[in-house]
């Protein structure tokens, strides 16, 4: 059929069914402009279509018909000629009829009625006798008597069976990873991802599929629509592509469409129209480096969207081996570089976060800020994961980047830990003891192992692990034994031969913090048999004694956060556990302090072996002997020490649970009155804001705390918080001794300027004598209130243990030795000391004890107990 040698030519940018193509021409600098054409004098079968009333089925061979104009004409240059509908007023947007003819003159309404997928749609009147409708006519017949297309006998695939997917749970579970062959039927956008309209082949399946790996963000807003014109051009309707199903949303899926060509979200990011989507990188069956790649390539060159970014100048990267000395949470970590300056160093984990508290009805009872790792699930699972992977170990450090201070924050150094081949984050995340950290698309300050990292996360989910999984929560019940409930499990912990525990803390050279798994217990314990220099208290701004540090981090370095093995011997009067540590099998930790000059044997221990590792280390002159004039040391000991005697006035305040006493120091008292005159007025003009249930005091925090007997103000340190309906906390008279339960309505924060004094109570505990058995403390307590109490007593320290000072007392007036008194009102056993200083004191006590036992005082009422009690529970001796 002849057709005019000039017509006007446009790009087929989609074919919408059997007789309806939409044609664009040429882009100049602009959106090309859009023409729909509905084919003249032929009708193909109808498509159906997805409605909200429900769905239209094809027609027999529409999609047949559909796919021959389909595979033919997308993407080709065609002709064609058009007329606009009757009655139309020929707008930009209104569609109109002509004829379209590729290649060349080649009419495509006479191939497709040829082929039997579009009939004639015959005019009346003298039209119907026009050649080219003859023409048509004759094709059409032809096409039935040869059984083409829709003539054919045999129509058991004439029509297909669209699924619309609703489900797209159900439909992932199904599909999931798979790679289908597919037709782009629409590019359109939303908010932040494309979204496609894609057919799956065979099965028909029509889904809306985001495109994996990237997403629109706000700069992209004026380029969307080249965006997605870049799109169209590349994959609408046209051959060879598949899908591969990666993600499922509620209203959509999302993937990696496959192309011959390339990846259309690589040309996407490298072009600058979009940007990284973390959400979905992780998924992205190609991997990530090579989006990641053309997304930098884009900032590089500032295309689009990335025409207005800053240049950012990352320091060189910082990158050193240190052994890990500490594990603070699932995600900081104290190191010590190996080489170069080799002081610890606190690093944060990057790209991660550990496991944090969520907040839940019924989660009131303990304040956010008492809280430990054991009440907070997975958050002990994770220190523990890392614990006994890392500690002591060598790694390999990655300064990734460092976060600048911001309000209370401090300035965090966030690193890239590895360990052999294996990156510690990644590792917690794949196991669910961390989440990933989801950064903004124009922070800089990642890890370069982000995307692995989403891969991990995406793997726990998938497995439910750790925090994604949907059973019940991990609950460790801990028990942190102190005073009198430590010293009622003590024959418990003493009959076992050895207990394994794990070092949580090191308070001195030889004392610590120690948790026992087997039986979730939370124990103080010493070492028997040695003295260690005292650290100092930075906190508190006091200075130790020589070598306190270097004892400190000796032990530190040998036992902090490793398993060792216990063996319990004895407690003190504060409930401290006593007894040997060992690393391993034989390392004995207080015989490898001694042996380094970190510790002196006890004089009332009579271990040989430790006594002759001192002898060793005294001859070396290491350590703490370095200094030490052997020879006049000798000739001392010969010498038959003099008790020194140096009273202090005091006035006693409290007598505590564990018999100890609180005492004011007479020279003190004004000073004391002072200072609480001054901030029971700056209260009084200036009242507190004080806590509630809603801002509860934080455990350790100095207070002003209300009495409830006489209604002022004193200072106090808050040692324990009850929430919830109770609203109340122990707080701690640290100017007296004495612990109550204070509402949170009688509490406020204490000024920095009433925080700078010592505590004015001094605590001591009575010499040479031992408390009585646990069912005579309250008894005792009460009876040495009464004998000290409206005294003016003085006191004088005979010896010192573990930072407690031993004292006898006498009355200032009539020079009573009180302590002799005590023991003859029964309240005291005689503790036998074997310093010759103390030799005729102890004398003097035992004869007062013996006076005791005969008058039957007090815990003497059923005579001698210990005498029936068994050795190996140390009493008797």
């Amino acid at each position: 059929m002849a057709t005019p040698t000039r017509l006007p030519t446009g790009v087929v940018k989609q074919v919408v069914s059997g007789d309806t193509l939409i044609i664009r021409d040429k882009p100049k600098d602009r959106k090309p402009n859009e023409k729909t054409v509905i084919l003249m004098n032929i009708q193909a079968p109808k498509l159906g279509r997805k409605k909200k009333e429900g769905e239209d089925k094809d027609e027999p061979f529409a999609f047949e018909a559909r796919e021959f104009l389909r595979k033919k004409l997308i993407g080709q240059e065609v002709k064609f000629i058009t007329k606009p509908f009757p009655g139309s007023s020929g707008g930009a947007n209104e569609r109109e009829r002509g004829r379209i003819f590729f290649p060349e003159e080649n009419d495509i309404a006479e191939e497709l009625v040829a082929n039997g997928l579009a009939v004639v749609k015959k005019p009346g009147g003298k039209a119907a006798q026009e050649p080219e409708i003859q023409r048509l006519c004759e094709l059409e017949e032809k096409a039935r008597k040869e059984e083409k297309g829709k003539f054919r006998k045999d129509k058991s695939k004439a029509t297909r069976n669209v699924t619309y997917v609703k489900d797209f749970n159900k439909f992932f579970a199904e599909f999931q990873k798979k790679t289908v062959s597919a037709i782009i039927e629409q590019v359109r956008d939303s908010q932040f991802v494309m979204i496609l309209e894609v057919l799956l082949l065979p099965t028909y399946h029509c889904i809306s599929f985001a495109i994996s790996g990237i997403k629109f963000v706000p700069e992209s807003e004026e380029f969307k629509e080249e965006a997605k014109f870049f799109v169209e051009c590349r994959l609408l309707q046209q051959d060879d592509i598949q899908v591969v199903i990666e993600k499922s949303f509620n209203n959509y899926v999302s993937g990696s469409v496959i192309h011959p060509k390339g990846n259309i979200a690589e040309l996407l990011l490298k072009e600058g129209f979009v940007a990284c989507d973390d959400r979905t990188m992780s998924t992205v069956t190609t991997g990530a480096s090579k989006l990641r790649a053309a997304e930098a390539f884009a900032k590089e060159k500032r295309l689009r969207i990335w025409r207005n970014r800053k240049e950012i100048t990352k320091a060189a990267t910082v990158e050193f081996p240190a052994n890990v000395s500490e594990i603070v949470s699932g995600e900081i970590l104290i190191v010590k570089p190996c080489t170069g300056n080799k002081d610890p160093k606190k690093i944060f984990l990057s790209g991660i976060r550990g496991p944090k508290e969520q907040k839940k009805e019924g989660n009131e009872d303990k304040p956010r800020g008492n809280r430990t790792i054991f009440d907070v699930p997975w958050q002990y699972e994770a220190k523990e994961f890392l614990r006994k992977k890392l500690i002591g170990k060598r790694v390999n450090v990655t300064v990734d980047y460092v976060q600048k201070a911001r309000d209370t924050f401090p300035e965090k150094t966030c690193c890239s830990v590895v360990i052999g081949n294996s990156n510690v984050a990644e590792l917690l995340v794949q196991e669910g003891l961390a989440t990933v950290v989801r950064y903004r698309s124009d922070d800089e300050n990642r890890p370069a192992s982000f995307d692995a990292l989403m891969s991990a996360e995406q793997k726990a989910i998938e497995n439910q692990k750790g925090l994604h999984s949907k059973g019940e929560l991990p609950k460790h019940r801990i028990s942190d034994c102190t005073g009198t409930r430590a010293i009622g499990l003590f024959p418990m912990l003493q009959k076992a031969s050895r207990i394994t525990a794990v070092v949580e803390f090191v308070i001195s050279g030889n004392r610590m913090r120690l948790f026992v798994p087997k039986d979730s217990l939370m124990i103080t314990f010493s070492l028997s048999g040695i003295v260690c220099p005292r650290p100092a208290n930075k906190r508190n701004n006091v200075e130790g004694d020589p070598l306190g540090d270097e004892a400190l981090e000796f032990t530190k370095k040998k036992i902090l956060q490793r398993e060792v093995e216990i063996r319990i011997e004895a407690h003190d009067k504060v409930g401290a556990m006593i007894g040997s540590l060992f690393i391993g099998n034989t390392n004995n930790l207080a015989l490898m302090l001694v042996e380094e000059g970190l510790a002196s044997v006890h004089v009332t221990c009579g271990d040989r072996t430790l006594q002759q590792a001192e002898k060793v280390a005294k001859e070396k002159k290491i350590g703490i002997w370095e200094h030490e004039q052997e020879s006049k040391k000798d000739s001392s000991e010969e010498e038959v020490v003099e008790r020194v005697v140096n009273y202090k006035d005091v006035t006693l305040t409290i007598v505590s649970p564990e018999l100890h006493i609180f005492v004011l120091h007479s020279d003190q008292k004004g000073t004391l009155e002072e200072l609480e005159d001054k901030l029971r007025g700056d209260l009084t003009s200036n009242p507190p804001v004080v806590y509630s249930k809603e801002r509860p005091p934080l455990k350790g925090k100095w207070c002003a705390a209300k009495f409830d007997e006489d209604n002022l103000w004193y200072r106090g340190k808050v040692e324990k918080v009850m929430g919830g309906a109770t609203c109340r906390a122990i707080v701690n008279f640290v100017d007296y001794g004495n612990k109550a339960s204070i509402a949170f309505e009688d509490l406020a924060p204490l000024s920095d300027l009433y925080t700078s004094a010592k505590p004015f109570a001094h605590e001591y505990a009575l010499a040479c004598v031992t408390p009585p058995p646990e069912h005579y403390l309250n008894d005792v307590a009460s009876e040495l209130y009464r004998l000290l109490e409206k005294r003016n007593l003085r006191i004088n320290t005979e010896y010192q243990d573990h930072n407690l000072q031993f004292v006898s007392i006498i009355d200032a007036d009539s020079e009573e030795d009180l302590v002799k008194a005590s023991i003859t009102n029964g309240l005291f056993y005689v503790q036998n000391r074997r310093e010759k200083k103390l030799a005729s004191l102890i004398k003097e006590y035992h004869e007062a004890q013996n006076e005791a036992k005969k008058k039957r005082n007090l815990i003497w009422e059923y005579g001698d107990a210990r005498a029936d009690d068994a050795k190996e529970f140390g009493l008797g001796k």
